[in-house]
This record gives C-alpha cells, sequence and structure tokens, in this order.
C-alpha cells in the first residue's frame, strides 16, 4: 500500500514540475524558436520589407509602397511578376519532412557554404520569418532551409509543385529590376530619335512642343514634315511600357565582349527625352545566329532574327547591359512613311 501511495506521489510531483517549467518557458522567446518548424505566412498582405543576402555576397532589400514594389538600394521599381512569385512562395511553402541524421552534415555544411538569407518584415520592421535557403533536395522536389535558431535543417516545398524553390530566392538588385526601358508618362515625352544603321534614309527625330504640336525631321537630309498626329501620338505611347527581355550580368559569356560590341556598328539606337531634359538611349546590336540558322526560306542567317545584344544609358550617367528582343521593339522601329502620312 504504501508503495503505491510513494508510486503516485512521484507521478503527482513530476506532473507538477512539468507544468512549472512549461509556464516558465517564453514561447515567444528563443526556446520557441528552436522548435518552431513553420515557414510560410498566411497573409502576405502585412509583408512589407524583404531582405535577401547570399554568400557572393550580394544583397536586396525590397519595400512595398503605395504604388508598388521597390528595390530600397536604388529607390527603383522591382519586377512586379518575380515579387508576386516570392510573396506566393512565402504563402504555399510547408516543411515536408526532416533531414536523416546520416545527411544533416553534408546539409548543413552546404547551408554555411551557400546558404540564403531571408527576412521577411512587416510595416512597424517587425521580423515575420528569418531563415535560411540552401540547395534544391536530392529529389529536385523542394529545397534545404532553415529557420534562424532553429535545431536542424529541412526540406521544404510547395505542395503540387514539381520543383524546388532555391531559384526564387535570388539577391542580385539587377534581376530585381523592372524591365521597362523608357517607363516615360506618355504626356511627359518631347522627343523620339530613332537612327537606323542600314537604314539612314529612315532614321528621324520627332519632336513635341508643349502646345502637343509634332514635328518630324529626316536626319539624313534634315528635311521637316510634319506628321499626322494621331499617328506620332501613338507613336510616343508606345515608350511607356516597351521592356527589354533580361539583364546581362558579369556572370554571363557576352559580359566580357561588351567594349568591343561597342566599338562595332549598331543595328539601331533609339533616344527618348522628356520636357525636363531627362533621357534614355537604347543602342543595340546584333547577335550572331546559331550554327545552322536559317529563314523561312532555307536561307543561311548571319545574325539572331529574334535577339539583340543592347546597352540602356540615361541622362544621370548610368548604364546598363540588357538583351532585348526585336518582337518587343517592334512598335518603336518605325519608319517616316508610318508616321508621315502621304509620304
Amino acid at each position: 500500500m504504501k508503495k503505491n501511495q510513494t508510486l503516485i506521489l512521484v507521478i503527482v510531483v513530476a506532473v507538477l514540475a512539468g507544468t512549472y517549467f512549461l509556464s516558465q518557458v517564453d514561447f515567444n522567446d528563443g526556446e520557441r524558436k528552436k522548435y518552431d518548424y513553420t515557414f510560410h505566412i498566411e497573409d502576405t498582405s502585412t509583408v512589407h520589407k524583404i531582405y535577401i543576402r547570399d554568400k557572393t555576397p550580394q544583397e536586396v532589400t525590397l519595400v512595398r509602397r503605395a504604388d508598388g514594389w521597390y528595390i530600397e538600394e536604388e529607390d527603383r521599381k522591382a519586377r512586379p511578376v518575380a515579387v508576386k512569385t516570392l510573396l506566393k512562395t512565402f504563402h504555399s511553402m510547408r516543411l515536408k519532412n526532416f533531414v536523416a541524421e546520416s545527411m544533416k552534415p553534408t546539409v548543413l555544411n552546404r547551408l554555411a557554404a551557400y546558404g540564403i538569407e531571408v527576412k521577411v518584415m512587416d510595416n512597424s520592421d517587425k521580423l515575420l520569418r528569418h531563415f535560411f535557403v540552401g540547395p534544391p533536395s536530392m529529389d529536385e522536389m523542394g529545397s534545404y532551409m532553415m529557420n534562424k535558431g532553429g535545431d536542424a535543417p529541412y526540406t521544404v516545398f510547395i505542395p503540387g509543385f514539381n520543383g524546388n524553390l532555391t531559384t526564387r530566392f535570388f539577391a542580385d538588385p539587377v534581376q530585381w529590376r523592372k524591365r521597362i526601358i523608357w517607363g516615360y508618362d506618355n504626356l511627359d515625352i518631347h522627343k523620339v530619335r530613332v537612327r537606323y544603321a542600314n537604314s539612314p534614309q529612315n532614321s528621324f527625330e520627332v519632336v513635341r512642343d508643349e502646345n502637343y504640336k509634332y514635328q518630324l525631321t529626316r536626319l539624313i537630309d534634315n528635311q521637316v514634315f510634319t506628321p499626322d498626329s494621331i499617328q506620332a501620338g501613338l507613336f510616343f505611347a508606345t515608350f511607356t511600357n516597351i521592356q527589354y527581355q533580361g539583364a546581362i550580368v558579369p556572370t554571363d559569356g557576352i559580359w566580357e565582349k561588351r567594349d568591343s560590341l561597342k566599338s562595332s556598328a549598331p543595328a539601331f539606337d533609339i533616344y527618348v527625352e522628356n520636357y525636363d531634359g531627362e533621357w534614355k538611349s537604347l543602342t543595340a546590336y546584333r547577335v550572331k545566329a546559331a550554327e545552322d540558322t536559317e529563314d523561312d526560306d532555307g536561307n543561311p542567317l548571319d545574325y539572331d532574327p529574334d535577339y539583340l545584344h543592347a546597352f540602356i544609358r540615361s541622362s544621370e550617367g548610368k548604364e546598363e547591359m540588357v538583351l532585348a528582343q526585336y518582337y518587343g521593339l517592334q512598335l518603336a522601329l518605325v519608319d517616316i512613311a508610318t508616321l508621315v502620312r502621304n509620304f
């Protein structure tokens, strides 16, 4: 009987001790974080700042403003599609499984060597999530991740998505830039100049005065024309949304050839200036066609029919090297006859 009473007393004391211990743990402090396996953010409308840093080292801070997301360091708009994808990832990603004990040293070493740090904050800079993104998992159906202060790495995935998540977390600000070339408001554009290397007779400049009257000058002989106002207005409007295909960065092979490109003859250049005197220009160069590239009639092509290497320059003294597409520029690459009625 005494043995039973003693056993009961021991159990009661143990329960009380455990209850007291749990009551002393601050679940909002390190003890909770250590065992917090939550990665997703249920309500991404609370996200107002995202900080990403890799080991190269590169870093970027994305901030939400009234008119969209910006790259804080550059005070420049971020690509809406890329930000939307990242926010969707925050909302949808889930813990898939724990890393096997035998794999832990390898995964931890990779996180240490290649891990991408991610901080997600609300509008008061309160930290919502702080974690590290590692390489893709062995089956490529997720990525290794680890919460800051976590006790182990895990495989994180998006249910229903077949692929890894690592590539969605990039720290290069250039890759986050919105790919608009000019982006001027249509009514703010004062001057547009288009010059063709192989068609100088079609090179021209259109000027719009403050009364919105247009004047076109053919550059080869400076002959002046009065363009059709509707066509000229539509032409100016195209420069609000023209985009390039992608940024060219130092890790791209063509980057090392940028100086030789500049010393060669461009295919064309386009200059756009607003009423405040700010301007941006695009100078484009042909891309050599891949071997055995042919046109629709089976004739071999020397140059790629779709893509161009180009430089964007601005009145601020900035220069970017980009990949452009004829398709995306087609509304800007017009000839004089398009703008002048009965030319």
